[in-house]
């Protein structure tokens, strides 16, 4: 491998991490308020996911300073939309904020560093990156126990053999990206809350819906058309988009319920 090809990459996934806010400004966690992370999948069509963050508290005035959500899925995996493999950077679809999506795969991580493949464990890694405060004071805030949506995409094929996860903070997976080329793909979620300082207030995943079982897709089932930034979402399906996903509507957003949904969606 050609040095410049590393000395690239390495430049590219560092200016990530700056653009991420991976050396957040905000305080330590203060005693209180915490946001977990999680997926849901939609009860009509379980290929659609949606990215979520589960708040301990109340509140209509909440400002996101900075976060990021890194996710992993069996490696070879297809997503709609698709986002360029780095160090191009993308989109999936937007729900609350403005969400940047940097892809990285095995193959590009041995090609670019000349580490094992292997380091990303059959995972291809998806880091989503906040643009600062573009979450304010969201319609309907948030609200304790409720899952507030962040973004989505779907996977038209499905997948098989490993499950689609969120990266827990100091894994290996995070350990060796940051080893090898400096990356640091943790989570990370700062808000100021009702007027309080900004703080760091993501406290980990949530254990009910922070994995979730991956399936082929359906034979009979047709992927949806959908644009590169998600959207043709809303003009290819329009009322049942708003049906499918309530929270849209009327900010009536689900609790925890990833598991009735799936074996709903089973039967």
């Amino acid at each position: 491998m050609k040095r410049s090809t590393l000395t690239s990459f390495v430049a590219v996934i560092t200016a990530a991490t700056i653009l991420i806010g991976g050396v957040p400004a905000a305080t330590a966690r203060a005693a209180g308020e915490t946001i977990t992370y999680g997926f849901v999948q939609d009860p009509i069509d379980p290929l659609m996911i949606t990215a979520v963050a589960y708040p301990n508290f109340t509140s209509t005035d909440t400002t996101v300073s900075t976060a990021t959500f890194t996710f992993l899925v069996p490696a070879g995996t297809v997503l709609d939309p698709a986002v360029p493999l780095a160090p191009g950077f993308g989109s999936l679809i937007d729900i609350n904020g403005s969400w940047v999506s940097f892809y990285l795969t095995p193959d590009l991580w041995a090609t670019a560093t000349g580490r094992p493949a292997a380091e990303l464990e059959g995972y291809d890694l998806y880091q989503m990156t906040l643009a600062p405060a573009t979450i304010e004071n969201p319609a309907g805030g948030f609200v304790a126990g409720e899952a507030f949506p962040l973004f989505r995409f779907r996977i038209p094929f499905g997948c098989t053999k490993l499950d689609i996860r969120m990266l827990n903070n100091g894994e290996p997976i995070r350990n060796n990206l940051l080893d090898g080329a400096g990356f640091n793909v943790n989570n990370h979620f700062s808000a100021t809350v009702d007027n309080q300082p900004s703080h760091s207030i993501y406290s980990g995943n949530e254990p009910s819906s922070a994995s979730l079982t991956c399936e082929p897709a359906p034979s009979n089932r047709q992927p949806e058309p959908q644009g590169a930034h998600g959207a043709a979402v809303v003009e290819s399906i329009g009322l049942r988009h708003r049906i499918e996903h309530p929270w849209d509507a009327a900010g009536d957003r689900p609790r925890r319920v990833r598991a009735a949904w799936n074996e709903s969606a089973r039967r």
